[in-house]
């Protein structure tokens, strides 16, 4: 298994967008609660439909993983479970079984290296078919995005990207998910932490980040600081979609 900069990847426009409540636990292991289990349904199910379909079209498709962790995760009862990596290796592997001529590569991002050495212990372990191609890579997505959108303009190919963007803190930048959307068939999956991004709306001193997340202080105009509660994370999440680009989001209410 690689920990490389990869190549394969490609554009579409139909990013959503999960505002989930949940925070970051500074814990071996990360504790999953219900949202997070929810989230990764929706992974499951989104990942079934998006390779039936496109791969009815394509040979070839492609899986980004952009904050993949290390694949450890145990609910409340100590009971481990897997992490949104294997939930794409599981469905990667029964696309292609019952896709013959079909493949599918996956690729995993996490910019800690122990996380990412424990990440590829966790997957070579499982086995796959040849169909499936698995890299992980130790990088920060931030810094691997541009390459990787080098990378597919440079294919003769159209291998159709699906990028899952699900951090503890603050997701890529708003328009570096807008360039990954100029590719061919590419599909965005984001989760929103409303938690972190909410305490620092009260903190103008963090504001910065804030900044950094848009790609402009813009947002300001919409007065997130003057609001609270329900109110202020609907508008919010109403502004980072339109922002995005995105045609809907579910909200952490309906999980």
């Amino acid at each position: 298994m690689e920990k490389e900069v990869g190549q394969e990847m490609n554009r579409g426009a139909n990013p959503l967008v999960i505002a989930s409540a949940q925070s970051a636990i500074a814990e071996p292991f990360s504790y999953l609660k219900q949202v997070s289990r929810v989230k990764h349904e929706i992974l499951g199910r989104y990942l079934s439909a998006w390779s039936g379909i496109l791969g009815t079209k394509f040979r070839h498709l492609g899986y980004f993983d952009c904050f993949a962790g290390d694949g450890r995760y145990v609910d409340e009862r100590g009971q481990q479970l897997p992490g949104s990596p294997q939930h794409a290796l599981r469905m990667a592997s029964d696309f292609v079984s019952k896709s013959p001529g079909r493949s599918l590569i996956l690729g995993f991002i996490e910019r800690d290296e122990g996380k990412s050495a424990r990440l590829i212990d966790t997957l070579q372990n499982i086995e796959r078919p040849k169909a499936v191609t698995v890299k992980v890579f130790a990088a920060d997505a931030r810094d691997l995005s541009d390459q990787m959108i080098a990378a597919v303009r440079s294919q003769s190919l159209t291998i159709p990207p699906f990028f899952f963007v699900d951090p503890y803190g603050y997701p890529l930048p708003v328009p570096m998910l807008r360039r990954l959307l100029t590719l061919p068939k590419a599909e965005v999956l984001v989760n929103l932490m409303w938690y972190r991004i909410n305490m620092d709306l009260g903190k103008t001193l963090a504001w910065d980040r804030i900044d950094a997340l848009f790609g402009h202080n813009d947002w300001i105009l919409q007065n997130f600081d003057e609001m609270s509660g329900s109110a202020r994370e609907r508008t919010f999440i109403d502004y980072f979609q339109k922002e995005v680009g995105a045609p809907f989001h579910v909200p952490s209410d309906d999980l």
